[in-house]
C-alpha cells in the first residue's frame, strides 16, 4: 500500500494530528479540550 491510498478517516486524522501537533486525539480528548476551552 502506498501513501495515496490511506481512506479518508486516515488523512482527517493526519490533518487532525498536524491541527493540534500531537500524535493521537481520541475522541475523549478532544471532548476534554473544547469543554475547557477558556470562554
Amino acid at each position: 500500500m502506498t501513501k495515496q491510498s490511506k481512506t479518508r478517516d486516515e488523512l482527517i486524522n493526519v490533518r487532525i494530528n498536524e491541527v493540534y501537533k500531537t500524535p493521537t486525539i481520541s475522541n475523549n480528548n478532544l471532548k476534554f479540550i473544547i469543554s475547557n476551552k477558556p470562554n
